[in-house]
């Protein structure tokens, strides 16, 4: 990035703004320190016109229910379009202000019609329930009979439907009733209001609320007209006035004289040139680009496709810092790679990326979503591949039966595992990519740290990297050395013993060069692999010595990597086994639900597989892989007319 300062004449800053929008390439920084000489800018002379047609218009978009999604129809609006504007709001405005009083009374009616319900099954007019000096009313629900009601009060009347019950009763006797009436539970109900009879005002009702339905149906039915008609207008206004807006109120981030304003920025290298060619033309204005800048750069991530389909992976984690390396191209490839590990089977892999190409399709107007969906799609390819090469599976099927092939000094079977019988080698597989992918962390920390000129602190990365190498092998060795060692650690321990062979070397590993510790050998190669990285990170990092056992953590988190691979082979195994036989039985019910339950259990699978497979991929990025190396809270780079540049998101 180039850090760029603009300074010009009053009578030109429109045509600078329009020319700086135009170009999209300038990061603007927000002028803030005022004193005697420079102020805040002002707005342009059609900020206050334009946002005000620009409310209107989202307001008119919010009562036509209108999206960014819907499609725009016909090319961007032209003339004069504040008077249409106003026009418009007075149209939908009637018609939503009638549908908002038609959607109330309907909401009291409905509330009215609540009440009276239980009044209507007695046959005495509203107006009969109050207005008495000598007789107290009793209106409500009681869970009891009223045996007894005599003895308290023996003149009274009482109208009962159900529980329901309105009881007439002299005021003397009031007191003595409600006590009576509360010991069985009685709730009062409160009288509506007006006179008539209920069961009358229930119709009259119900024909006031078909009436309004119609007229509601009638409103909705003249502002659907009105969007069709308007839809394409109102979206391309709305984008119009929102870019007028903008340009208008981007003075707000200028420092401004009496006479002059000026404009600080970031824009790309390799576009700085444009830049001052593009404004030079102007002639009036004043273009700096300077060389050193202590502050902190925005940060504009610039990976090829289709690695850059991941790059909200990483601004969903922390937007780098300018002087950190982008891990966007490693978690492109490693998250997929682990995901389709994890999934490991041809048919899930297959549904998979059918599901992802489908769904990003279809929601175009959600760009991370569909990013998402097509680092999810990777995944599936390469879940097809390991359930091809690696597993043998479909669906949790086997498909094919081991084929041997040599490939120089190696004798490889294929499908190289088993998921229920190999689990041990999983495990390893799992702290081989441990390796790997720490092992890159770790040089990123280096490379980052180098560049800052801390070297002590690249050093510690370096000491970092050989302990997690001493891990590695004391963990292999010690897998080696057991009565049946996983074939995949007796491969890791044998490599330089079968790449000496072929350069003509007599090269092996010394797996008895160690102690014995409780019946399992420790390779002093671990050991002094362990001292030289701890004597180098107590250099460069003296606190990171306490944390040298989390690292030790950190490789065994790996085996997720396995378990979930184990898990959702385990569960399709199992469904496989308790319901093929069913649904071969020969007999059609078999046939028709074995199948059902058969494809249902598999759609389970591959949704679980797929969440617990997303999840575990991305917390093995974010939590072991990026907290190796990764400082983020960096700015992200907006520039100055891409849509949402005038917000401040970090």
């Amino acid at each position: 990035m180039s850090r760029i300062l603009i300074v010009g004449p009053k009578k030109d800053l429109e045509p600078t703004v329009e020319i700086l929008y135009s170009l999209e390439t300038l990061h603007l920084l927000d002028f803030v320190e005022e004193d005697e000489t420079f102020k805040i800018g002002k707005p342009l002379e059609k900020a206050s016109s334009a946002s005000t047609s620009l409310i209107k218009l989202r307001s008119i978009c919010s009562v036509l229910e209108l999206d960014e999604s819907q499609a725009r129809k016909g090319g961007p609006v032209t003339g004069e379009i504040e008077g249409k504007i106003t026009s418009l709001e007075l149209q939908i405005s009637d018609e939503d202000n009638a549908r908002k009083h038609i959607e109330s009374r309907l909401s009291n009616i409905d509330i009215r019609l609540r009440t009276l319900e239980p009044f209507s099954h007695i046959p005495l007019p509203l107006g009969l329930y109050r207005g008495y000096e000598n007789l107290h009313v009793f209106v409500g629900r009681t869970s009891k009979s009223l045996e007894g009601l005599a003895k308290v009060a023996p003149d009274f009347e009482v109208y009962q439907h159900e529980k329901f019950i309105a009881l007439f009763v002299p005021e003397k006797k009031a007191s003595e009733v409600q006590t009576f009436l509360n010991d069985r539970g009685f709730v009062a109900v409160e009288v509506p209001e007006g006179d008539g009879l209920p069961l009358k005002v229930t119709k009259d009702l119900e024909t006031e609320k078909k009436n309004l339905k119609k007229r509601l149906e009638q409103t909705q039915d003249t502002l659907e007209k009105l969007k069709e008609k308007h839809a394409h207008f109102v979206l391309s206004a709305e984008d119009f006035l929102t870019v007028q807006v903008e340009k208008a109120e981007a003075p707000l981030r200028f420092a401004s004289t009496e006479h002059s304003f000026a404009v600080d920025g970031w824009i790309p290298k390799e576009r700085a040139k444009e830049v001052k060619s593009s404004l030079s033309k102007m002639g009036t204005l004043y273009i700096e680009e300077i060389e050193k800048e202590e502050e902190e750069s925005p940060v504009l991530l610039d990976n090829p496709e289709p690695a850059s389909r991941a790059e909200f992976f990483v601004h969903m984690f922390s937007t780098p810092k300018s002087d950190e390396l982008d891990p966007t191209p490693i978690l492109f490839f490693v998250f997929p790679l682990f995901f389709g590990f994890m999934i490991g089977d041809i048919g899930y892999g297959v549904a998979m990326m059918v599901t992802a190409f489908i769904m990003q399709a279809k929601l175009k107007s959600m760009p991370d979503f569909r990013n998402l969906m097509l680092v999810m799609f990777w995944g599936g390819v390469f879940s097809v591949f390991f359930g091809l090469f690696v597993f043998g599976d479909a669906f949790g099927f086997p498909i094919w039966e081991h084929l041997e092939v040599e490939i120089g000094f190696l004798s490889l079977k294929f499908p190289l595992f088993h998921k229920l019988d190999d689990v041990m080698d999983l495990i390893m597989v799992s702290f081989i990519a441990a390796l790997i992918h720490l092992g890159i962390g770790y040089a990123f920390g280096f490379i980052n740290e180098f560049k800052k000129g801390k070297k002590k602190h690249a050093m510690a990365k370096v000491g970092w990297m050989l302990i997690l190498f001493a891990f590695f092998i004391l963990i292999m060795v010690t897998a080696y050395n057991r009565p049946y060692p996983p074939r995949v650690a007796v491969f890791v321990v044998d490599l330089p013993h079968w790449i000496g062979q072929t350069v003509g070397l007599d090269i092996a590993f010394p797996t008895g060069f160690g102690f014995d510790f409780g019946g399992w050998i420790v390779s002093y190669v671990s050991i002094i692999l362990l001292v030289i990285g701890a004597v180098l990170l107590g250099i460069g990092e003296p606190m990171g010595l306490v944390e040298v056992i989390g690292l030790l953590a950190n490789m065994f988190s790996y085996a997720r990597l396995a378990g979930v691979a184990v898990a959702k082979g385990a569960m399709a195994n199992a469904f496989n086994e308790m319901l093929v036989p069913w649904a071969v039985s020969g007999a059609i019910e078999g046939l028709i639900l074995g199948g059902i339950f058969l494809i249902l259990s598999h759609f389970v699978i591959f949704v679980l597989g797929a969440l617990s497979a997303g999840i575990q991929a991305i917390r093995l990025n974010y939590v072991e892989f990026f907290l190796k190396f990764y400082e983020g809270n960096g700015e992200r780079f907006k520039p100055f007319g891409e849509p949402g540049a005038m917000s401040k998101e970090v």
